[in-house]
């Protein structure tokens, strides 16, 4: 199983479509293809998984925030009315 065998003394190639410039255009072409979709839909999961990273820090931040916002309200001292007697 070489990819050359020895015909009359020079190397030729075993696969028909090693020789036929169609069928080599044709799988070039597909290749490059599929490699421009893979790369492009890698390219859209690196963005989105970003997009997600970002949004998940951003509501860490409002969520201990809020957490924080409460927890200083609460620490507050309220007012109290003094009543002295009726007026």
């Amino acid at each position: 199983l070489g990819t050359f065998s020895i015909r009359s003394g020079l190397l030729a190639p075993v696969h028909s479509s090693a020789t036929d410039d169609t069928r080599g255009r044709f799988l070039w072409r597909f290749f490059l293809l599929i490699t421009g979709i893979s790369m492009n839909l890698f390219y859209q999961m690196k963005q989105e998984a970003s997009v997600r990273r970002t949004y998940k820090k951003e509501m860490v931040v409002a969520r201990s925030t809020l957490v924080h916002l409460r927890h200083s309200a609460r620490a507050q001292p309220r007012p109290v009315m003094l009543c002295y007697g009726r007026i």
